[in-house]
């Protein structure tokens, strides 16, 4: 699923997406993007580990420090996804 909301979107699953927005503020314009990769677990199991990763590529300002990674568990309940922890190390 594709989708344009202040970005683009690509969803490749219920919590999985890729996206890539404007940044447009006082002390930095440029692009950003995050993407997530699944770390263990799957959906069809009900519990699922994502990796996120996030990164700028600014053309004012400086993106020094903003680019992040960071992973979360989730168990599914019912139709709602709950994170439950940080990924174990």
């Amino acid at each position: 699923q594709v989708a344009f909301r202040g970005g683009l979107s690509l969803r490749t699953g219920q919590l999985r997406e890729s996206r890539l927005w404007l940044v447009q503020n006082e002390s930095a314009q440029g692009l950003g993007f995050s993407r997530t990769q699944r770390v263990s677990g799957s959906e069809q199991s009900g519990d699922l580990c994502l990796r996120t990763r996030v990164d700028f590529w600014l053309w004012s300002g400086s993106s020094a420090g903003l680019n992040t990674s960071y992973c979360d568990c989730y168990e599914k309940s019912g139709s709602t996804w709950v994170p439950i922890e940080a990924c174990p190390e």
